[in-house]
């Protein structure tokens, strides 16, 4: 993906904002212990690791979740939102689907 150096580079130059990007480990963009410093998380489907301005913090690995830098309480229930916020973002109940 050629077009995607410029995206990243403009990316690494701009002021850290405290911003959350989770993904799947199958993602070719995972960089997590290859490229980046740090635990290696493997490309397996269920995987997912989560950055906070670019750099590894989190991830799920086999079902349990993992930091991957030192955080605070406060932090790691960040993270840990962050990391399991999309599949109840893909979630979605039907107002006729109710309990009676």
């Amino acid at each position: 993906m050629p077009e995607a150096v410029p995206l990243l580079r403009t990316t690494r130059n701009r002021a850290a904002d405290g911003s959350f990007i989770a993904m799947s480990a199958v993602d070719p963009l995972n960089l997590a212990g290859t490229l980046l410093p740090g635990e290696k998380v493997p490309a397996l489907p269920g995987n997912r690791v989560l950055y906070r301005d670019g750099s590894p913090v989190g991830a799920v690995i086999a079902g349990k979740t993992r930091f991957l830098v030192e955080l605070d309480a406060q932090s790691q229930e960040s993270v840990r939102w962050h990391l399991v916020r999309r599949s109840f973002d893909r979630m979605s109940v039907s107002p006729l689907m109710t309990s009676r």
